[in-house]
Formats: C-alpha cells, structure tokens, sequence
C-alpha cells in the first residue's frame, strides 16, 4: 500500500470508552479503496485509553481469522501479427544491437555472433 489516510469523523468520550468514527482512504495495487469505520477504546487502570484491537479495524469486513494477502502477476506480452501473419511481437527474446560503421562488415558480423552467442 502506498498511501493511506484516516480522517476522524466523530470521537464520543465516555468516563471509561470512547469510540472514534473515522473514514479511512487507501491506494493499493488493485486501486482506491475508501470506507467508514470504528474503532473502541477502554480507559485502564493507569487512565490511558487502550485500543480494543480487531482484524475489522484493518478492513471493517475482515474477521480475525481472515488473512489479507497481496500478490501480482507478470503477463505475457502476447503475440502480435499483422494481416499476412508475419510476427509483428512475440513472447520471445530480442536483441537490438548497434555498431558504428568503423568496421569492416566481417568484422561487425563476428563479433555480433560473438554476443549473441553469449546469450
């Protein structure tokens, strides 16, 4: 994910609880994803106010025993051909070498077979 931000709607202060409403908007692989939430607190005996932690709090859906996992997928380029079936992109690999014209052709040709030999 690359940006997320929470923007706090609402925050209902009891003497023990509080409870904050907020909207949360996030960039990921798939797109934008906005939504409203809720999030509990308690007050403890040290009179902070703790997070009632839940897998819900991530996404309001997701229960705890839910996982999140993200994952993406190289595509093949696919194979472009033009009206009289000549390959105009394959899936294959290419080269595109470039030589200044300071040499002799024969020697141009060697060491490109040499290259492409390496390959």
């Amino acid at each position: 994910m690359a940006k997320i931000e929470v923007s706090i709607k609402d925050i209902d202060k009891q003497f023990n609880s509080a409870k904050i409403t907020y909207t949360c908007k996030m960039s990921t692989a798939n797109g934008e994803i906005n939504f409203d939430n809720s999030v509990n607190l308690a007050k403890e005996n040290d009179g902070n106010f703790k997070i009632n932690w839940g897998s819900n709090l991530i996404f309001p859906n997701l229960n705890d025993t839910d996982k999140v996992k993200v994952s993406t997928a190289t595509a093949n380029r696919g194979k472009i051909i033009d009206r009289n079936g000549i390959d105009l992109a394959t899936n294959r690999k290419s080269f595109f070498l470039s030589e200044l014209f300071q040499e002799s052709l024969e020697k141009k040709a060697s060491k490109i077979l040499k290259k492409l030999q390496n390959y």
